[in-house]
């Protein structure tokens, strides 16, 4: 039986979009502060455009699925933490897309 309400779905589910966001960022560091081959750099950035596509697709669906799973989240003042939390979580994939580009741009060129 699943007795979870969609809210608490999407905070699991958060959870682990956060943990796999900021080991994603921690690679991203760690590769750019120890001296590498700038081949090796080049591919550690791939990886983790990957990875933070994932992460978006993944943040982006939760975040969906909460809004379509509870109804009037926009417009009921009660709901106003469940609405912050959307919104916030819509920044968050807005945010990653833009990194994403600037790191895509940064490989690239």
């Amino acid at each position: 039986m699943n007795d979870k309400t969609p809210f608490h779905t999407f905070s699991e589910n958060t959870k682990n979009v956060c943990g796999l966001t900021a080991f994603t960022l921690l690679l991203l560091v760690a590769s750019m502060s120890y001296p590498m081959p700038l081949r090796t750099l080049g591919l550690v950035k791939v990886i983790t455009v990957f990875i933070l596509l994932y992460v978006l697709v993944i943040n982006f669906t939760e975040t969906n699925s909460l809004v379509q799973n509870i109804p009037n989240i926009f417009d009921d003042e009660m709901l106003s933490e469940f609405r912050n939390n959307a919104l916030l979580s819509y920044l968050l994939s807005f945010l990653l897309g833009v990194f994403v580009c600037f790191l895509i741009f940064t490989i690239l060129f």
